[in-house]
């Protein structure tokens, strides 16, 4: 038994959404909550990103109260990668994977099993402890969101190489979309099916946010499984900007630049 034993079907499904954030870190932080399942990356400090996946997401996730003592949370540093590639090792799509974690212990059992077949295979994951990563908070209340399909191709047309930022201007009426290289415009009345923004400021100000792309393969991968991509910026004032791309209602990526 453990504090949280989280199960899911089809660990085809879990390999996927780990693989952008298993090609850029190998380490991850793990932290689980009654409200969801986060892994937590920090690629050569270009940016932080979080992996959310929600208790929908699973066959089961469940929390049992009798291991966890006072604490209804689990935080720990493992190897992401070893994790991601025993998932993707699997001998069939149809294997399910179960995790079971606990505060009490030094290593994270994973659990593969195929029905069908009888095969069943045991993994551990070592352990190491939690460290802090600052991770801002939001403001929810000013946002720019793109159609990913439209993302894909600025990203492309932008020319931004490894480690350069490019830069999104926002007003009531247009989008700029600038890097070193070149400059894309939009209207934002003519595509009102593209675009959705919140709390931009009005009168001909614009909201920006500053963006760094690099690696791009883990820019490309998260958009392309999402329908729109999301800028947000720090709240209380704090100089951070944020991405955004949700997996249907199941899982989110954040990153924080």
């Amino acid at each position: 038994m453990s504090m949280f034993t989280i199960h899911i079907e089809r660990g085809n499904a879990l390999r996927r959404l780990l693989l952008p954030i298993a090609n850029v870190s190998n380490t991850a932080q793990i932290n689980c909550s009654l409200q969801c399942l986060s892994f937590v990356v920090t690629p050569r400090n270009n940016f932080v990103a979080v992996l959310r996946i929600f208790p929908s997401f699973f066959t089961s996730f469940q929390f049992n109260p009798n291991f966890a003592g006072q604490y209804t949370s689990f935080h720990a540093r493992l190897y992401l990668k070893l994790l991601h590639t025993n998932i993707s090792n699997m001998l069939t799509d149809d294997l399910s994977v179960t995790v079971y974690l606990n505060r009490f212990q030094s290593t994270v059992p994973v659990r593969f099993y195929d029905p069908r077949s009888g095969y069943l295979q045991f993994s551990a994951l070592l352990l190491a402890r939690a460290r802090r990563i600052n991770m801002y908070p939001v403001d929810m209340g000013v946002f720019f969101a793109i159609r990913s399909d439209e993302f894909l191709k600025i990203l492309t047309d932008l020319r931004v190489l490894a480690g350069e930022y490019f830069v999104i201007y926002v007003s009531t009426t247009n989008a700029l979309f600038k890097s070193l290289r070149r400059e894309i415009a939009y209207n934002t009345q003519d595509d009102e099916n593209m675009m959705v923004m919140g709390g931009v400021p009005t009168g001909g100000a614009r909201q920006f946010f500053l963006i760094c792309p690099s690696p791009l393969h883990f820019f490309y991968y998260t958009a392309s499984i999402s329908k729109m991509v999301w800028f947000f910026i720090a709240a209380e004032n704090y100089p951070r900007h944020f991405l955004s791309c949700c997996v249907n209602i199941h899982a989110s990526y954040l990153v924080c630049f």
